[in-house]
């Protein structure tokens, strides 16, 4: 039973060795966010003031303190007020848990938070014998305040009786003197920070980090070469010289057979010729 913990907890520390360290000091900001590894994309109709990473896990880090906790996999949005000034950092949990797991998870989060916490969390209780439990109300949350930001770590309503909870993890902050929104142009969009202009937030595009080296993927997970389209084939051929293509031609190996070719039935001929002409 130990070896198998072991190997569990080896595995969890293994799968999160990869995933971004979310530190959180006084703030959080925009480049921030992809500093500390993760690339969201536009949300398809909401591309002026939310920027959403899926499927994403990471780890919290609270100041200087070693301790790191664990959000695992599950959406997060950013919401923005202007540009890049964000306003909302939300995390919703994918995978349901125990009552049991929640409690853990919660005095996890407190002690992270220890001397910083307004409110303390009262874990969802049964409702019924279904499994149904009162949860998603305001006192299910773990409640932080450091300055201006303001943090929840709490649980939603799964609907299943044996996980009957999924966790939910949000930082908000209002500061004075925000820009005002109905300033913004209604043309503009999110854009990546300053030193990733060369990031797509368009969730249609993939771009990797300029560090990676490594060739695109197929879906089997075997690399395969650019291909071109059948349009930069054609403009490619008609952009081929006539001199180049004429060059070509007199490298190519068949004119040289054809000339040889011509040149025994021209010489057959006039042998031919010859004998007749002698014969006479």
């Amino acid at each position: 039973m130990k070896t198998i913990l072991v190997i569990l907890v080896l595995c969890r520390v293994l799968c999160a060795a990869d995933a971004p360290v979310l530190r959180f000091d006084d703030q959080v900001t925009w480049k921030q966010i992809f500093d500390s590894g993760f690339r969201p994309k536009h949300l398809e109709g909401l591309e002026r003031n939310t920027c959403v990473c899926r499927d994403q896990e990471f780890l919290l880090q609270f100041k200087d303190r070693e301790s790191k906790f664990r959000l695992g996999k599950g959406s997060i949005d950013f919401g923005f007020f202007y540009d890049d000034f964000l306003q909302m950092f939300w995390h919703q949990g994918a995978d349901p848990i125990t009552l049991e797991e929640g409690r853990r998870r919660a005095d996890e989060f407190r002690k992270l938070f220890d001397g910083f916490i307004i409110q303390e969390i009262t874990m969802p209780r049964l409702i019924d014998a279904s499994g149904l439990v009162d949860a998603g109300n305001d006192e299910n949350n773990v409640k932080v305040r450091v300055g201006e930001y303001l943090i929840w770590y709490g649980f939603d309503n799964s609907l299943r009786k044996d996980k009957p909870i999924i966790p939910h993890f949000y930082i908000t902050w209002n500061f004075p003197g925000r820009p005002d929104v109905r300033l913004k142009d209604s043309g503009d969009v999110v854009r990546p920070p300053e030193g990733y202009e060369w990031y797509s937030l368009d969730p249609k595009v993939s771009t990797p980090d300029p560090a990676s080296t490594a060739e695109p993927l197929a879906p089997s997970g075997v690399a395969v070469p650019e291909q071109k389209t059948l349009v930069q084939s054609m403009n490619e051929t008609k952009a081929v010289k006539p001199e180049k293509a004429k060059a070509a031609m007199d490298e190519s190996p068949l004119r040289w057979w054809l000339i040889g070719i011509l040149g025994t039935v021209i010489a057959i001929v006039l042998v031919r010729r010859l004998k007749s002409k002698s014969s006479l």
